[in-house]
């Protein structure tokens, strides 16, 4: 498994469209506050929270005024 920290800016997105792949993914909020959209789940998410996603369709958005910080895991970017 590998990690990667996300940072973003408030209304800030993991991407132009939510991501689809498979395998595993573990993610740690650091700073500030995201939504969690994962296929038609919505998760509202803050410092401190975590959440493992199997097989995931999903995208991350900046919900707070301050930049969020989030750590994810996960099996995807392994090469």
């Amino acid at each position: 498994m590998d990690a990667v920290i996300d940072c973003l800016a408030a209304g800030g997105r993991s991407g132009k469209k939510p991501d689809v792949h498979s395998g595993e993914e573990f993610g740690l909020i650091f700073d500030g506050n995201i939504i969690l959209t994962s296929g038609d789940e919505v998760h509202e998410l803050q410092r401190e929270d975590a959440v493992t996603v199997q097989f995931a369709h999903d995208s991350f958005a900046g919900k707070s005024s301050e930049t969020a910080r989030v750590e994810i895991v996960s099996t995807r970017f392994t090469h």
